[in-house]
């Protein structure tokens, strides 16, 4: 029976892009046996059947494998897929595009792919499993989710609570303005009006200056606009009275970094900063920005977008490979409703929800 079933290896750039070739060519009815990623960069291989391999014992499935494959096909992005490309990764997410008839044996091989299928970093994934493995040889996913869970920086304390100047600071697109306005509304619930006030030094972008101001005149803060260092320093004077002054920046350009460093030094370090970043980004994006940002001191994170991401593993690696604790998550464009605090076990709950996984802690 071993000499007439027929086997295939697909090969793709990606997990994802592996299934999305595997369905469009063999449809739901074949049996994915085999998955493995190849690391730094090798891509991914689903070993499948055409048929379901329901009844048939696994030991003529091995001896099949371990043949020569009849067919490799390798995925290419000009291949043509009739579902759409949110079509296919539900299909993905759910795993009910495809049958599953796992031969593998080594428990780590499977806790691996998982990971990455939802998103994780291949060389951060190995370190958490092989932890995990060593104090459990038949850890379960879900133990390997509650350590990465622990792993998650997180500060009780809120960042805005406590009042003070607060910068917002983020590369260009990731909704910095529209979180700046999130927070300034979400606040007002613990400040007075009077007791608020929104700058920004953002002077490149003559939109998001009409935006905050027609959003501080809407609920009734103050709102300054700072052209330069030494305005900036002026105005730190006149507002000392406030209780919190929200901070919009540009971006990391020279002129920023060097205000940065004024208004730290002129505050005697009493400014916190707070770096946006799209929830979706890919990781090497999130890292080099973490990177850049970090000169100026960041003091928590706003991960944006949720509404939009199907994975948050990258933004979860990102986060704890760089131990930057997360404050706040923005869910969509609705203000003030669509921010909130970030609390213990936020991230992993969230992520396993995309992923179709019950979160236990």
């Amino acid at each position: 029976m071993s000499n007439v079933l027929p086997i295939h290896e697909v090969r793709a750039k990606t997990m994802n892009l592996a299934y999305a070739e595997a369905l469009h060519r063999y449809g739901s009815n074949a049996t994915v046996l085999n998955r493995r990623i190849l690391g730094d960069d090798g891509g991914a291989i689903l070993t499948i059947c055409e048929v379901d391999t329901k009844g048939i014992e696994k030991d003529v499935l091995k001896a099949a494998i371990e043949k020569p494959i009849s067919q490799v096909i390798e995925s290419s992005e000009g291949t043509e897929i009739t579902e759409s490309v949110a079509q296919i990764m539900e299909l993905i997410q759910s795993q009910s595009g495809l049958k599953h008839n796992s031969l593998q044996e080594d428990p780590k091989e499977d806790l691996l792919n998982d990971l990455l299928d939802m998103g994780f970093e291949y060389r951060f994934s190995q370190d958490v499993i092989d932890k995990v493995l060593s104090v459990k040889k038949t850890a379960s996913m879900g133990d390997v989710l509650k350590v990465l869970s622990d792993k998650i920086p997180f500060l009780e304390d809120d960042i805005i609570a406590g009042g003070g100047w607060v910068s917002v600071m983020g590369p260009t697109g990731v909704g910095k303005t529209t979180t700046l306005s999130k927070l300034a509304s979400l606040y007002t619930q613990y400040y007075s009006k009077d007791e608020i006030a929104l700058v920004t030094v953002d002077t490149f972008r003559v939109g998001a200056v009409k935006q905050l101001q027609e959003f501080a005149s809407l609920i009734g803060v103050d709102f300054y606009v700072c052209e330069s260092a030494d305005e900036l320093m002026n105005k730190t004077k006149e507002l000392s009275h406030k209780r919190l002054v929200l901070l919009d920046t540009a971006g990391k350009s020279q002129k920023d970094k060097l205000l940065h460093a004024q208004l730290r030094d002129y505050l005697s370090g009493n400014i916190k900063n707070l770096l946006v970043l799209n929830a979706g980004t890919q990781l090497d994006v999130l890292e080099n920005t973490i990177e850049e940002f970090k000169e100026f001191g960041i003091n928590g994170l706003v991960l944006t977008k949720l509404d939009e991401v199907m994975k948050l593993g990258s933004a979860i690696s990102a986060v704890c490979k760089h131990n930057v604790p997360v404050q706040y998550l923005t869910t969509g464009q609705q203000v003030p409703q669509d921010i909130e605090k970030a609390e213990e076990n936020t991230l992993m709950r969230r992520a396993c929800d995309l992923a179709g996984r019950k979160w236990v802690k």
